[in-house]
């Protein structure tokens, strides 16, 4: 082996070390408080779920996202609080993850939210969250809770649409133009329509473009 080819490898080997170093350095810069032993005031605030919830939430969500198979691998735990966070706040990926009660990167929460709305999407999951009641018994029960909360006869929830923003699609796109995703604020949204009522939460979803 050549003299210039030793030097090029130990150049590459010393690349990879730092690479390592400071990898290691960004791990251990994120400290994460545990969000469980705050107030229920300042959990609910944060996260916009209840603990109980929040902990029925991680329980339904396990089976459907990947265990950690290393040491510096995320908790199912970690993952579902970061991307409840960012969901609740609407901020940026970086600004959400540096929090102190989430502590990842950027990198690392955009994979969170990727994987944990795509188990939140599972039928399994969201039908079981998300239905319109199943028989006349439920009907009844949320007429009679409305009126209770609301003293407003015959009503069982309430419907609403909301433009959520999206990334716009392909110009050429034949099946989803791009031009069919512009709103009259002039950004590219999905209309979705809600229909919400006050004793269960969200019963229907339907997004339209």
């Amino acid at each position: 082996m050549e003299l210039e080819d030793v030097i090029l490898w130990d150049q590459i080997i010393n690349n990879i070390q730092d690479a390592e170093q400071e990898q290691q350095l960004e791990r251990e810069t994120f400290i994460r408080k545990n969000p469980f032993l705050l107030s229920d005031q300042k959990f609910v605030k944060l996260f916009r779920l209840t603990k109980p919830l929040m902990r029925d939430v991680i329980e339904t969500l396990t089976p459907h996202l990947q265990q950690p198979t290393r040491r510096s691998a995320l908790s199912v735990e970690t993952k579902v609080l970061a991307t409840v966070r960012f969901l609740a706040t609407g901020s940026y990926q970086e600004l959400t993850g540096s929090s102190e009660y989430v502590g990842i990167s950027q990198a690392s929460m955009s994979r969170c939210i990727s994987e944990v709305c795509e188990a939140l999407n599972a039928p399994e999951v969201f039908n079981a969250w998300v239905h319109f009641p199943r028989n006349l018994a439920d009907f009844e029960s949320l007429r009679r809770r409305f009126y209770d909360k609301y003293h407003f006869p015959g009503v069982i929830g309430c419907i609403d649409c909301t433009h959520i923003a999206i990334i716009a699609p392909f110009v050429e796109d034949a099946e989803h133009p791009e031009r069919a995703y512009i709103n009259r604020k002039n950004y590219h949204s999905l209309n979705v329509q809600l229909v919400i009522c006050s004793a269960d939460l969200i019963m229907h979803v339907v997004p339209f473009h």
